[in-house]
């Protein structure tokens, strides 16, 4: 066997040893995955009282089984997905106009640099708890997530870090 032949052989045998170990790496993440939800599970249904604020993976998975059924998911995911485009399109807009300006005049650098270390250090929940009620507004239907507007929540995290050069 030449010594082309060998390593040619060698580099076989390390893939079939790569693949045998792969199965392996699968099987821990997916019961990582499971052993979670099942904690979840267990810590929603007896450990906190109120659904409200801890739902189960199985309620969950119920509820998107249900409003896949009814049409309704589509709706709400095409809605969302708008959202996060605008937000995302306008904040690195935004960000990226004013870290011009920023780059360009050391008194706007001066006047604005406190202030963007400040947002940039918030938790993005803070920032989107914050914004006017009208932006938080959810375009959904479903008065039973009430939850903050995807524009807010991609649009700040955009802006600041385009502010901070990040």
């Amino acid at each position: 066997m030449s010594g082309v032949e060998g390593v040619a052989q060698q580099r076989v045998q390390a893939r079939r040893r790569i693949r045998v170990a792969l199965p392996r790496f699968y099987f821990a993440g997916i019961l990582s995955v499971l052993g979670g939800l099942l904690l979840w599970e267990l810590v929603s249904r007896f450990l906190v009282a109120n659904a409200l604020f801890l739902a189960a993976p199985s309620q969950i998975f119920m509820a998107i089984a249900a409003l896949a059924k009814s049409g309704e998911l589509w709706r709400h995911m095409s809605i969302s997905a708008i959202e996060f485009a605008l937000g995302y399109a306008i904040a690195s807009v935004l960000g990226v106009a004013i870290g011009f300006a920023m780059a360009e005049s050391a008194a706007m650098k001066r006047v604005l640099q406190p202030w963007i270390s400040g947002l940039y250090a918030t938790p993005t929940i803070a920032l989107a708890a914050s914004a006017p009620r009208r932006w938080r507004r959810r375009v959904s239907a479903n008065p039973r997530h009430p939850t903050s507007s995807p524009i807010a929540k991609t649009a700040a995290p955009r802006i600041f870090a385009g502010l901070s050069g990040g």
